[in-house]
């Protein structure tokens, strides 16, 4: 549930993260694998990678672009509504 506890967000953040870690990896693995099969031989590709972004990157990126504008117009957030690139892909 949404709060304005910055210490409580970051806690219900990390849980989300390891909660779903396995799920984003396998959305990973599958955007990947989409990837390859729908350029297929149109492209010269070298080869397509995703990554999770890191837990501590992610609260870190909350805490800079974020938290102090929802802070100062008192309002309630959850980090992961914030956190919109939690699968980076990149076609090589």
């Amino acid at each position: 549930m949404a709060s304005k506890d910055l210490e409580g967000e970051i806690e219900n953040f990390e849980k989300f993260y390891l909660d779903n870690f396995q799920t984003l990896n396998h959305a990973g693995e599958y955007y990947r694998s989409l990837l390859n099969s729908l350029v297929g031989d149109e492209c010269e590709i070298q080869t397509v990678l995703y990554r999770i972004k890191d837990k501590d990157e992610s609260i870190s990126k909350f805490k800079r672009k974020y938290h102090q504008e929802l802070d100062d117009t008192d309002s309630v957030y959850e980090i992961k509504d914030y956190i919109t690139d939690l699968i980076g892909l990149r076609i090589i």
